[in-house]
């Protein structure tokens, strides 16, 4: 199940994926994104949070809404829960949200040392832009059909 971030029983889960599947990827340290800071992150834009039956987070996607594209900010599912399509479940999340709001395509940047999240996002239909070398990240972006 997939529904909008609640920010009292949700940050918590949300902050701890993004300390052990973000920032280990990212070129960030830990202390770059505070807590504090995380909310104020998060309310701008949207965020989807994708629970197990029992309602524990399993993963989340947010998305911010910029002029032409919708961007993924940040995507993390668990571990345990990897391989199982929730990343793929977000995502199309974030591509209707963007159809809805007139955009023609989601953009992205992973970073370069993110092999695995590269291929995810190919195999998703993501297609690599350019190499932004001061980010050390590829730019990736699909390409919408407007309903």
């Amino acid at each position: 199940m997939i529904t909008l971030r609640k920010p009292v029983t949700d940050d918590a889960w949300i902050y701890r994926l993004i300390q052990e599947e973000l920032i280990p990827l990212s070129h960030y340290e830990a202390e770059s994104l505070l807590k504090k800071d995380l909310s104020k992150r998060l309310s701008n834009g949207k965020t989807y949070v994708s629970r197990s039956e029992k309602g524990t987070c399993t993963g989340f996607i947010h998305v911010v809404s910029k002029k032409e594209s919708y961007w993924v900010d940040m995507l993390a599912v668990r571990p345990r829960y990897q391989g199982k399509g929730i990343g793929q479940r977000l995502m199309r999340v974030a591509e209707r949200l963007a159809r809805r709001n007139g955009k023609d395509r989601v953009s992205l940047f992973v970073n370069s040392g993110n092999q695995g999240g590269i291929r995810f996002y190919q195999r998703n239909g993501y297609r690599i832009m350019h190499y932004e070398q001061s980010a050390d990240c590829y730019l990736m972006e699909k390409k919408l059909k407007l309903i």
